[in-house]
């Protein structure tokens, strides 16, 4: 959650969750980022290849300023919001 909250100030990311996931090739549990971009923040006309591009600048700007163990090793996007709960928070069970 601590990671969270400095995704939570890149005025280009409208909501992210972080997540351990097993990566494929050493096996080891690495921290990724699943993104849902502030779209009003890019030109209309911007492809997802320019969002993301934009978006892993900034992540990659971030994980300049964090300790290795909390650097963000992957970045996933999504182009619809998470499901929440009544009260507004990610429904982060249902987050794959």
């Amino acid at each position: 959650e601590e990671i969270e909250e400095y995704l939570d100030h890149i005025n280009e990311i409208a909501e992210a969750v972080v997540v351990g996931r097993q990566d494929s090739l050493s096996g080891e549990l690495t921290l990724t980022a699943i993104v849902y971009p502030q779209m009003d923040q890019f030109d209309k006309n911007a492809t997802h290849e320019q969002i993301e591009a934009a978006v892993t600048a900034q992540i990659k700007k971030l994980n300049k300023k964090l300790v290795s163990y909390k650097q963000l090793r992957q970045v996933e996007f999504r182009y619809e919001p998470f499901e929440k709960t009544t009260s507004k928070k990610i429904k982060r069970h249902t987050v794959k």
